[in-house]
């Protein structure tokens, strides 16, 4: 009954319009490339770079002696990419964490910007998810001016100096640090 049934219907299908029984099928390929996400976790890797942002040389003047320390942080959070976090977002779809150190702009200044004042519902952390830009057109500025600054390499690196600093030059605020196997003090 079936096959009768598929049959009638083609019939039906070739009386209104032969070319609707062609079928036509095509493959195109498609390059597929990561472009935003954090890769930290099992893709970040915690070892120094050689260059570019990230790089031990470019972060010595910063960090100095944790040098070391600080590019396999850049590298296990962004892999030295001026990127948003695709782990950390806000209840909105609004990344919270941006940059080589994906910093948190929910909970700290870059830039010379007050980046959480642009945000109602709270600090971003692992347990509350609920903050987001408020709607305000001043607060959406904001927000943009803090994505941009986090996103330079030079306000990224000096807010991650400030967020070290503040942790008494410790690396556990970071979760590179952990899930990347640093295990940096």
């Amino acid at each position: 009954m079936g096959i009768v049934a598929a049959l009638g219907a083609y019939l039906i299908l070739y009386v209104i319009n032969p070319d609707l029984t062609k079928l036509n099928i095509s493959f195109t390929t498609v390059d597929v490339t990561e472009t935003e996400g954090t890769p930290m976790g099992q893709a970040g890797i915690c070892k120094p770079v050689a260059t570019g942002d990230c790089s031990v040389a470019n972060l010595s003047s910063t960090f100095g002696a944790k040098a070391n320390e600080a590019s396999s942080i850049c590298n296990g959070e962004s892999e030295g990419k001026a990127i948003p976090s695709g782990v950390d977002i806000c209840a909105d779809r609004n990344p919270a964490s941006w940059g080589l150190f994906q910093i948190n702009i929910t909970a700290h200044p870059v830039g010379g910007f007050d980046c959480p004042s642009a945000f109602s519902g709270g600090t971003y952390t692992s347990k509350n998810h609920n903050c987001r830009v408020k709607t305000d057109p001043a607060s959406q500025a904001l927000y943009q001016n803090c994505v941009t600054a986090a996103k330079s390499a030079s306000h990224n690196i000096a807010a991650a100096k400030s967020v070290f600093s503040s942790a008494k030059n410790s690396w556990r605020p970071w979760g590179a640090n952990k899930k990347s196997n640093c295990n940096f003090r």
